[in-house]
């Protein structure tokens, strides 16, 4: 079992053996997933364009390498995936990888937010709380009278908290 996130890239391994004195046609192989019924697995396959990647033709005839790569899973990616090989028209079938693809987790996300709300909220405390000092300042002198500097200190600390 590949175990993924959404939006990961997943490789699925199929590797093969074979006489290097036995290939005389081109040998193929192709990828699929069980739905319903075996989907090709290919670039030019609706659901998967673009998001497959497959060995090279060195890969795959020298090293005996038919893997691909799924690239931006998603949750409906899930499932079971087998690879063919054709060999001199002898086609022979992996035993099949099954996919699980989670949910991507947005915990650190949501933590960020309220980190930022807690922050703002400070913020707008130390401005109101300035704009009470200026309100205060100002009342006192137009009536003549001096500042009470305790007394803004207190309203200020209180709504600072």
């Amino acid at each position: 079992m590949v175990k993924a996130t959404e939006g990961d890239s997943v490789s699925l391994d199929c590797n093969y053996t074979i006489d290097s004195s036995s290939k005389t046609k081109i040998p193929w192989y192709k990828w699929y997933r069980c739905l319903l019924n075996w989907e090709e697995i290919s670039n030019t396959t609706e659901y998967f364009k673009g998001r497959v990647s497959t060995s090279s033709p060195h890969e795959f005839i020298d090293k005996a390498s038919a893997n691909i790569v799924l690239h931006n899973v998603t949750i409906t990616d899930s499932g079971m995936y087998i690879c063919e090989v054709n060999i001199n028209g002898i086609s022979r079938h992996g035993n099949g990888t099954f996919i699980y693809v989670k949910e991507r987790e947005y915990e650190d996300f949501a933590a960020h937010v309220l980190i930022t709300v807690f922050i703002s909220i400070r913020i707008m405390s130390v401005v109101l709380a300035v704009v009470v000092l200026l309100i205060v300042f100002l009342c006192h002198n137009k009536k003549g009278k001096q500042l009470v500097f305790p007394y803004a200190m207190k309203i200020s600390i209180f709504i600072l908290g």
